[in-house]
């Protein structure tokens, strides 16, 4: 078997190294995966190409990156040689993949001998299309456990002021996250918490978003003392003092098919604030490992803000049940299980 990835660091590369090296065991697996850099990537089409005239039975591709997956169809429609796995970790109809066509989406699920769905939402939607060889395998943590530290420890290697109560907004920054609707919502919570900070780690996708216009946003609010911003991507190697500073994880999507988000949130026993939609809803769950809200409603998000930010008790309960749901329902074991048996 050989599993296939396009990137080399965060996103669904984060499920395919552990995934691997969870199954390197158990079967004779193969990883390769495209490191940075324009000549490296036509090194690595070149390298695939030969990997793929070997005997393999299965070859998995994660996620739609459509070159890498058009390139996987001819040789298999050329060899009819092995059976094809698409994992799809986004949804095909969602703002993150209307760039590639949708002919080539259809055709990408169409010549897939097994097609894993990352949520339950992103398995209805393919079989809505038609599809009926779809699967769900969730998401699973990552193998690389946080060096514990304390949180005023971690507020002081960011440079936080110790008594601040901290949000946290990270990942790439795109319109489909609403990040300017916690803005609206952090101007609620700043009029009745004063000692709220608001975290925001992550580069700006700046072909669909300019950070300026957030900028607008927050000196019109009239929030700026209420921010920090990391404006850039943040690998998990440098991401632990900002999860250890922060109170509580907030995600205001208005669209998500999954997120990789809530996982490292439970490995470092944080709460969630999140919008009730896709994958989101599955993984946090209400008034247990987080609060739920309604999409695109700043007011409803800062008064469940507010409802548990002060709560050391409800705080830390909350983040220990997530905790726990990431090593039972979502452990390795569990998943490379269910994967094993998908594969039958």
């Amino acid at each position: 078997m050989l599993i296939i990835c396009d990137i080399d660091s965060g996103g669904i590369f984060n499920y395919a190294k552990p995934l691997y090296e969870k199954l390197k065991n158990v079967k004779k697996i193969d990883f390769y995966y495209r490191t940075g850099g324009f000549f490296n990537r036509i090194i690595y089409y070149l390298n695939l190409i030969r990997k793929l005239n070997k005997t393999y039975q299965f070859i998995d591709i994660q996620s739609l990156s459509w070159p890498m997956t058009l390139l996987v169809i001819l040789i298999k429609k050329l060899s009819d040689s092995f059976k094809l796995v698409f994992e799809s970790h986004d949804d095909p109809l969602t703002t993150r993949t209307k760039y590639r066509p949708m002919f080539i989406r259809k055709l990408i699920l169409k010549n897939s001998d097994l097609i894993i769905a990352h949520s339950k939402y992103n398995e209805r939607i393919i079989k809505n299309l038609g599809f009926k060889n779809v699967f769900y395998i969730p998401l699973g943590p990552y193998v690389e456990k946080p060096k514990k530290i304390s949180q005023n420890r971690a507020k002081s290697i960011i440079n936080i002021n110790l008594n601040k109560r901290i949000l946290l907004f990270f990942g790439i920054i795109t319109p489909d996250k609403g990040l300017d609707v916690l803005l609206r919502a952090l101007k609620i919570v700043s009029e009745r918490e004063k000692n709220i900070l608001l975290l925001i780690v992550g580069s700006v996708k700046k072909e669909w978003v300019r950070w300026e216009d957030y900028e607008k946003l927050i000196l019109n609010l009239n929030i700026k003392n209420f921010i920090k911003t990391k404006l850039e991507y943040i690998g998990l190697d440098k991401l632990t003092p900002y999860m250890y500073a922060s109170d509580i994880i907030i995600m205001p999507y208005r669209e998500i098919t999954n997120s990789s988000i809530p996982f490292v949130t439970y490995e470092f026993k944080k709460p969630i604030i999140a919008t009730n939609i896709g994958a989101t809803k599955e993984i946090v769950i209400d008034n247990k490992t987080g609060l739920l809200v309604e999409k695109e409603n700043e007011k409803e998000l800062a008064k469940k803000i507010l409802k548990i930010i002060n709560n050391k008790k409800i705080l830390k309960k909350m983040g220990d049940e997530g905790f726990k749901l990431l090593n039972t329902k979502y452990s390795w074991n569990t998943i490379s299980k269910k994967y094993l048996f998908t594969l039958r």
